[in-house]
């Protein structure tokens, strides 16, 4: 009988001991799934990604990072300088302009600007060991920012909207002190409600982008914004015409003839595809105006003003007099282009091509594919129209016409030569 009742105090004294030690450790050593485990980091660092078309410059830019104290010690822990449910900054990263960027992982079309805060916990002074829960916020202005420059470039920031949950394990550290034993980082809501846990850390994700609105400098006379209509000769060697103060950024494709035989009446047919950036809208479709006059002998085709729709990946026909120029507006940094010219017999095309401000001549009809960049972007297309030679000879059967001038000039001598012969008989 006493060894049964020494056997159950044993139990009892055994399990007591167990729960009493599980109570007294410290929160940070409980085997539970959200503790730390040894390779947690003991820091909070927060990480800025900066999404972007490619092709797009990093801008100079500031992001601000927030902590709420929500104590999850019924006790009520306090902390120094953090009133509980009051936002206190205590970060910020900052880009470069012109920063280095990456290729994004999985998105196609895509690059990264990367930045990282300091520690967000450094010098926050803890009075006890326990368990502090924090909520995690980016500033962010209401509505997203969207900015147009003097040069018609349009910027528009968004900026990540969701939060994340904090939680720091605190222990008694050497001299009385406290030192954070880990970090984790867990989805949460503004209020607190931690969700999954999120191993990689703290990363904000943001995207950046930069169009051009299609306005360029004065460049035809019929053009309403014109005062006073531009001169602009063709053999400039940035015709149409080259800019006196504006900008000629964004997308265009322009159309011009030159030679004997050149006629200005003749209408020229175009295909053009445009790709969608990689962040653009799935539902985003690209507009273009036609500037420059209809011939005054043409009472069909284009005129300044009309309006030609790209969805992005269609292509797309459109038509140009000689001295018009289909110009895109509001085309995002970043998306891909590619014209062809389709009926230009009895001419010879080349083209003036630039993209992103750098200038090449191109010989044929295609420009093949490139993407939009912040500076120029344009096919400029000269057709050559010399025509035959005025005698109606074809040059390239000159050789073969002499050698039968010759042959005939041969016989005829044969003739005559044996016509005398048989008159000397």
């Amino acid at each position: 009988m006493n060894n049964k009742i020494k056997k159950v105090t044993g139990s009892l004294l055994l399990a007591f001991l167990l729960v009493t030690a599980s109570l007294t450790l410290p929160l940070a050593a409980r085997a539970d799934e959200n503790d730390p485990d040894p390779t947690a980091p003991t820091t909070l660092i927060v990480t800025k990604d900066l999404l972007m078309n490619t092709g797009t410059t990093t801008p100079a830019s500031t992001f601000n990072f927030d902590l709420r104290y929500i104590t999850s010690d019924p006790a009520g822990r306090t902390i120094t300088g953090f009133p509980v449910g009051d936002w206190v900054e205590r970060g910020t990263v900052s880009l470069t302009e012109g920063q280095t960027t990456t290729t994004h992982a999985t998105m196609t079309g895509v690059i990264v600007a990367t930045g990282q805060t300091t520690d967000l916990l450094a010098g926050i002074a803890w009075n006890s060991t326990g368990v502090y829960d924090f909520v995690l916020r980016e500033q962010r202005p209401t509505p997203n920012p969207s900015v147009t420059t003097a040069d018609g470039v349009t910027e528009t920031m968004t900026y990540d909207t969701t939060y994340r949950g904090i939680r720091v394990w605190v222990v008694s550290g050497p001299g009385n002190t406290f030192v954070v034993q880990g970090v984790h980082v867990f989805e949460s809501d503004a209020d607190g409600d931690f969700g999954a846990k999120i191993p990689e850390g703290a990363t904000f994700t943001n995207i950046f982008l930069r169009e051009v609105d299609g306005t360029y400098e004065c460049e035809y006379p019929d053009d309403p914004t014109c005062p006073p209509p531009v001169d602009c000769p063709p053999e400039h060697p940035n015709y149409p015409c080259p800019p006196t103060g504006g900008h000629n950024r964004g997308l265009r494709v322009s159309k011009r003839i030159t030679g004997s035989m050149a006629n200005p009446n003749t209408l020229f047919s175009f295909t053009g595809t445009l790709t969608r950036s990689g962040l653009a809208a799935d539902t985003s479709t690209y507009t273009a105006v036609v500037y420059g006059a209809r011939p005054a002998s043409a009472t069909t085709g284009p005129q300044s003003g009309d309006v030609v729709t790209f969805t992005p990946g269609t292509a797309q026909t459109f038509t140009l007099f000689p001295g018009q120029e289909l110009r895109f507006n509001d085309v995002p940094i970043g998306t891909g282009f590619s014209f062809t010219e389709t009926d230009y017999a009895p001419y010879t095309p080349s083209i003036d091509l630039i993209v992103n401000g750098t200038a090449s001549g191109v010989t044929g009809a295609a420009t093949g594919d490139h993407l939009v960049g912040e500076a120029a972007n344009a096919a400029h297309y000269l057709n050559t129209n010399e025509g035959a030679p005025i005698t109606g000879l074809i040059m390239g059967n000159l050789p073969f016409i002499l050698v039968g001038l010759g042959a005939a000039g041969l016989i005829a001598m044969s003739v005559v030569n044996k016509r005398r012969r048989t008159m000397d008989l």
